[in-house]
Order: structure tokens, then sequence, then C-alpha cells
């Protein structure tokens, strides 16, 4: 019974000097920093030319999605408004010659850039042998 008591008393010192500790942690917190509004990711569809792109953003803000060539021309825009809060897109990239261009997601202070190569490889033809033994 006595090491009972003692385990509970133990138990009931250790939780609330952890209580206090949490509940005296008073330093100043700075306010966090914002946070990126716009989030996103892409991917290829596997044997085909379409880029998938995914935004997420706050509401209230804008976002614009762009694809430009290594001129810094605008080939591709799609224009996210305050009230959209997320956009799921695919980009066919079929009509867009071999090259290298630049997929921009930017919401006018921040902005992610993206590399994106175009490249057809050459046909090569099968030879196939017929062997009868």
């Amino acid at each position: 019974m006595k090491t009972f008591i003692a385990s509970a008393l133990f138990a009931l010192v250790s939780v609330s000097s952890t209580v206090s500790a949490v509940a005296g942690d008073d330093h100043s917190k700075a306010a966090p920093t914002a946070a990126a509004s716009v989030q996103s990711s892409m991917y290829v569809v596997a044997n085909s030319t379409k880029m998938v792109v995914a935004v997420d953003k706050a509401a209230g803000a804008t976002a614009d999605i762009l694809i430009k060539n290594v001129n810094g021309d605008v080939l591709m825009a799609k224009h996210l408004g305050k009230k959209e809060t997320t956009f799921r897109g695919r980009f066919d990239m079929s009509q867009l010659a071999d090259g290298t261009y630049q997929l921009v997601i930017t919401n006018g202070k921040e902005e992610t850039k993206k590399e994106v190569t175009l490249s057809t490889k050459p046909v090569t033809a099968t030879n196939r042998v017929i062997a009868l033994q």
C-alpha cells in the first residue's frame, strides 16, 4: 500500500511540475512568418505529353500558372482568382517543340519555377531474326 501511495504521489508531482513548466514557459514568441500562400505539385503522366499541375492557395489571394519558353514568352497561362483556392489541371505539351521550358507559379510576391525539358527519342527499327533449327 505504501508503494502504491508513493508511486501515485510521485506521478502527481511529476505531472504538476510538467504542467507548471509548460504554463510558465512564457517566452515571447514572434508572430510566425507568413507561410507560402501558394503550394504546388506537378508530375508528368506516364507515356504521354501531358503534365498535371496542382495548386493550393489561400482565399483572397490570386495566383498565375505560366509556361514560358527560353525567351520568356508566355505560351500557356491560367489565372486563379481570389475566390479560387485550388486548381487541378493538365497541360498538353504535345504541340510544343523539343526544348527547355519553364513552369512558373506566382502570387505576385513569391514565385516557384520548375524547368521542363521536352525531347523526342529517335525511332529505332527493330530487327528480328527468325531462325529455324
